[in-house]
């Protein structure tokens, strides 16, 4: 299957391949946790999710269905900014800029609690990235993560 991160960011997707899957997993959240920072998101709902989450424990169907509400909201709004007539307006952007953003980061979220190892991963680091104007920052947190990973594989012996 060709993800969408696939598709987009085949090198990150091959530097980050000999994780193992719940190494693989922990890094999608720790990377989904940095969007909802980014993004401004103050939610104890998803905290308690990505704690969960970071813990090695699965999410339940409520918190599935909260974050697909949530993003849902968040996708609304901006859809409804981008009908404005005076959308020209700087202010307008930035709006309709912030909603998308935060409706990404918070799908980064949902994707994130996939059952599938390979959607939550992907589709999950895919919309983080999505919901940042800059990804040089994610692209350094992965980095950091694969060379981490890789120098604890080399002295485990």
């Amino acid at each position: 299957m060709v993800t969408r991160l696939f598709a987009e960011y085949p090198d990150l997707v091959k530097d980050l391949e000999y994780l193992d899957e719940t190494r693989y997993r922990l890094l999608a959240v720790k990377v989904c946790r940095r969007a909802i920072f980014l993004n401004g998101i103050q939610d104890e709902r998803i905290e308690v999710i990505l704690s969960m989450l970071e813990s090695g424990a699965s999410s339940s169907e409520q918190d599935r269905r909260y974050l697909e509400d949530l993003s849902t909201e968040y996708d609304e709004l901006y859809f409804r900014l981008s009908e404005v007539e005076a959308f020209e307006h700087d202010q307008l952007k930035e709006d309709y800029l912030d909603m998308f953003r935060k409706a990404r980061a918070v799908a980064a979220v949902l994707f994130v609690t996939d059952p599938d190892p390979l959607v939550a991963v992907h589709e999950g680091i895919y919309e983080a990235l999505a919901s940042v104007e800059d990804r040089q920052e994610f692209r350094l947190l992965l980095a950091a993560k694969y060379l981490s990973e890789s120098s604890d594989s080399m002295t485990e012996t």
